[in-house]
């Protein structure tokens, strides 16, 4: 296609949207919620797996100690535990330690904890494992061990949670892609009711180009370019109503969490891969109504 012909074709396309405006604006908008529903889960995926990944990578086993435990026997205990096969190395934390953790991950919850006349936690032991020992069995196995040794008051894994919420998860993920596969077809069909509609108005018009001489080239090109154009408008609207929405929902946790910093918007890649499927879904619609209606 000539630069002089793309002109032409495009400024077509243009008095189209001016023509239909409000039928073009009705398909950007649904459109734009479309992706900004698929994205909003695509965000949540990403965030989420990328949880689930630093959970696993940083799998500890806490162990809680008796409060009348001496530091004799804390150092028999974690020459014990690094010497225990699946064991990679231990770290102790000193309940007042522990305490501060706590009031740095309860940020903007202080009051939870602000009464408290006594410090009610316990000194523990950070165990860390061995990269091979991932399966729930072995670290039930290793957890029943450590509690058995003096000085131990309880043993927690939090991988019986996680391997919960991972078959949540994957539930949740299944019915996402179902819900965003049918969002992909409404906008394909409701992209493709637009572009008939406008040729049904146009009708008269389409077919005086034919009895001139036009190609159905020459017809179809202002419709693709107004259906790829619909499909980027809307994905780039749906786009930054979800960054919009995002900062809104990261300002609010910032003052809860101290997790915040880590979640994090789409990358620029995945937003260009977003609004390129948007305007192909476009280019689809157009498709189907022309072949239908130039036969």
């Amino acid at each position: 296609m000539k630069s002089g012909s793309f002109t032409y074709f495009t400024k077509r396309a243009v008095a189209d949207f001016k023509s239909n405006r409000f039928l073009h604006i009705i398909t950007t908008t649904t459109i734009a919620f479309s992706i900004l529903i698929i994205s909003a889960f695509l965000l949540f995926f990403i965030n989420t797996g990328n949880l689930i990944t630093f959970w696993e990578d940083s799998i500890r086993v806490i162990v809680f100690l008796d409060d009348n435990v001496s530091q004799t026997q804390i150092k028999q205990l974690e020459q014990t535990l690094t010497t225990t096969t699946g064991v990679d190395e231990t770290f102790f934390i000193h309940r007042d330690e522990a305490l501060i953790i706590l009031k740095n991950q309860l940020k903007g919850q202080l009051s939870i904890i602000e009464d408290l006349k006594e410090n009610p936690l316990p000194h523990s032991l950070e165990v860390s494992l061995l990269p091979f020992v991932r399966n729930l069995q072995d670290i039930k196995k290793l957890a029943q061990i450590i509690k058995k040794q003096d000085g131990v008051k309880s043993v927690e894994y939090g991988y019986n949670q996680l391997d919960k919420f991972l078959s949540i998860f994957n539930l949740f993920r299944c019915a996402v892609i179902g819900i965003s596969t049918l969002f992909f077809i409404a906008m394909t069909l409701i992209t493709a009711n637009t572009i008939r509609l406008t040729l049904y108005s146009r009708q008269q018009e389409i077919e005086i180009m034919h009895l001139v001489g036009a190609t159905d080239s020459f017809i179809k090109y202002p419709f693709y370019i107004a259906s790829m154009i619909e499909g980027a408008i809307g994905s780039i609207i749906g786009l930054i109503s979800l960054f919009t929405i995002f900062y809104v929902v990261i300002l609010y946790i910032e003052q809860f969490s101290a997790y915040a910093d880590s979640i994090k918007f789409l990358s620029v890649t995945m937003c260009f891969i977003i609004i390129l499927c948007s305007t192909f879904i476009g280019w689809i619609g157009c498709y189907l109504s022309l072949r239908q209606f130039l036969k």
